[in-house]
């Protein structure tokens, strides 16, 4: 098993529009009470045909489509042919136009591919590790003639070398940890790199924004990226659920990194509910208690320039908290 990165370069022959299976799984999906995931996922992997068909995104993007992953369509169809739109916004917000964008556990590759769309002048990275979906956002890259999207078929975290992902029989949930908190279907061998490497290499520049959603490895990622996060200092955003973030292991890299540099400002993405949503997709994490009123966290720069100030609140730039302690 070579241990260095696969940049994918996916050839495409004949590709349609997937007009009638997305729509179709999407109101089975649904209706059905039980098992909507499971469905999609079944009816895609018996009937689809690997990176023959695309949907379009909501910014007019091509998607190419992974068999092993129509749920996600579905619900990217019931979502405005959108995945975690919100998300993908603060993302946005933080990375001016000409800027360097990680997407790191790209999945089906829907932020990376909008990004790349929406900014021809910036550079878009994906880091996937299941092939079928490296593969498919390859494919997106190509038809629709994006040069400045680079994908790459690898597990990012804390060393380069190999290690093991755990596939979960959703796609959305495999991980390089095996206590994710979702059930293991299958283990695979494959190349690990850590970003360290990949940026002091050359092969990669060093990024503006990073968005992570790495099912529980997040802190590998972390660890692996220790010298170009603290010289580049970028913003960066993480999918965070105190419940899966097994020993506070996420956290502590977060806090450690917080506290290494002056400039970040730790923010938080509310849950749904959540008595801290207050007209602000951000808040400005102050308590011990706002580790779990978090869906995500977002680590910003303040000496960066941001898209959009309006996604942040204003007393970041007033004062800077430090991380809330244990």
């Amino acid at each position: 098993m070579a241990s260095s990165p696969v940049v994918v370069n996916s050839n495409i022959d004949q590709l349609s529009k997937a007009k009638f299976s997305i729509p179709i799984l999407t109101l089975l999906q649904k209706a059905l009470p039980r098992g909507k995931a499971a469905i999609p996922r079944y009816i895609g992997k018996i009937l689809g045909s690997p990176l023959s068909k695309y949907m379009i995104t909501r910014h007019g993007a091509r998607l190419v489509l992974c068999p092993s992953s129509y749920d996600v369509y579905a619900t990217m169809r019931r979502g405005g042919n959108a995945w975690d739109y919100h998300d993908f916004e603060i993302c946005r917000a933080g990375l001016p136009d000409g800027g360097i964008f990680y997407e790191i556990g790209a999945n089906v590759g829907y932020f990376a591919v909008e990004q790349a769309g929406l900014d021809p002048s910036g550079k878009v990275y994906a880091f996937e590790p299941q092939s079928g979906l490296a593969h498919a956002i390859a494919a997106s890259a190509r038809s629709n003639g994006f040069s400045n999207l680079s994908v790459f078929h690898v597990l990012v975290g804390d060393r380069t070398g190999t290690a093991t992902l755990y596939l979960a029989p959703g796609t959305i949930h495999a991980s390089a940890v095996p206590d994710s908190g979702r059930p293991v279907r299958d283990m695979q061998e494959m190349a690990m790199v850590a970003l360290d490497d990949l940026v002091a290499s050359g092969r990669i520049a060093a990024p503006d924004m990073v968005k992570m959603d790495v099912e529980g490895s997040e802190a590998l990622v972390f660890q692996g990226a220790g010298t170009c996060l603290r010289a580049a200092k970028p913003n960066i955003f993480l999918e965070y659920m105190a419940e899966f973030d097994v020993a506070g292991r996420i956290r502590h890299e977060i806090e450690k990194l917080v506290r290494d540099v002056p400039q970040y400002r730790l923010l938080a993405s509310p849950r749904k509910n959540s008595p801290k949503q207050h007209g602000h997709a951000l808040f400005a994490m102050m308590h011990e208690g706002d580790w779990d009123e978090a869906d995500g966290i977002y680590l910003l720069n303040t000496e960066r320039p941001v898209r959009d100030a309006a996604f942040f609140p204003p007393q970041v730039k007033d004062k800077r908290p430090g991380p809330p302690r244990r």
